[in-house]
């Protein structure tokens, strides 16, 4: 069939895929997320070896390429399992730009910048929001034919159903409220799982919900990068002293290194050492 002007319309076939803001649309399939995990990976390598600021880094990765990805991802409804290593990948290159060890917790990273972490997205928890959220709203439409194509033809009821079983969610859901109050409770588990580590939750109680002491978080012009990337370890303790070490490594001598006195924390580094050769113990 020609139009007036002589314009054929498009023939959509099996295969046919549309671009539509940016994503692969299938008439029969919907969403395209092939070659997603590829490319997110790829474009995020290849963000941390620009030559910038590590936080600049971060913002980037953060501010655009991460919500350019969630379009896409939220309206697929892609696998959890798709969704982990897609966080895996993040959290790794985050670690590694700031140069933190890969062991360093989550909570980190995670947890809110007025509790005393970056607040980096984690992509299961806003997909999963996002996702149910569409969902109740598509759901609670008067409109037959949508409420047609949510239970029937796209499985899109049953995708939203297997998402709350996943993650503990009570279903059906009808409020977004709730959404919203699960969203919380992750962060609130996220925080209380950081703060009840042994050596990397130490400073989580006294700097949680304390804009004050986490300022430097907000404003990375307080610090010089070097200095917050030091700063980050500290608040992780995993600063280069020997106690440090010997978790990773095995050390000869745990004596601190300047007094050759008493054993070489990040305690006694800060608040104990006394500057002599020969420190009372």
């Amino acid at each position: 069939m020609a139009l007036q002007n002589g314009e054929a319309l498009p023939v959509a076939t099996v295969e046919t895929q549309l671009t539509y803001l940016g994503a692969r649309i299938s008439p029969w399939a919907g969403m395209a997320i092939e070659g997603l995990y590829e490319q997110f990976t790829r474009t995020i390598h290849r963000v941390s070896h620009l030559a910038v600021k590590p936080h600049q880094k971060v913002e980037l990765i953060t501010t655009y390429l991460v919500p350019h990805y969630l379009y896409r991802l939220v309206l697929a409804v892609p696998p959890q399992k798709l969704i982990r290593q897609l966080d895996q990948e993040l959290k790794a290159v985050i670690k590694s730009i700031y140069h933190l060890p890969q062991s360093t917790s989550d909570g980190l990273l995670y947890c809110g910048k007025k509790d005393g972490g970056l607040g980096i997205p984690k992509l299961e928890t806003v997909i999963v929001s996002s996702s149910l959220k569409a969902g109740i709203r598509f759901l609670a439409s008067s409109d037959p034919a949508m409420i047609a194509l949510a239970e029937e033809e796209t499985g899109l009821k049953i995708r939203l159903e297997k998402l709350c079983s996943q993650n503990n969610i009570e279903w059906p859901l009808t409020r977004t409220k709730d959404v919203d109050k699960w969203k919380l409770g992750v962060k609130q588990r996220h925080l209380k799982r950081w703060s009840s580590q042994r050596s990397h939750g130490k400073s989580v109680q006294s700097l949680t919900d304390d804009k004050t002491a986490n300022a430097w978080l907000y404003n990375k012009k307080l610090l010089k990068p070097s200095n917050f990337i030091t700063a980050l370890k500290m608040r992780v303790n995993v600063t280069a002293d020997k106690v440090t070490l010997n978790r990773a490594r095995q050390q000869a001598d745990l004596k601190c290194r300047k007094c050759k006195v008493q054993i070489e924390t990040l305690g006694h580094i800060l608040g104990q050492y006394q500057g002599s050769e020969n420190p009372s113990p």
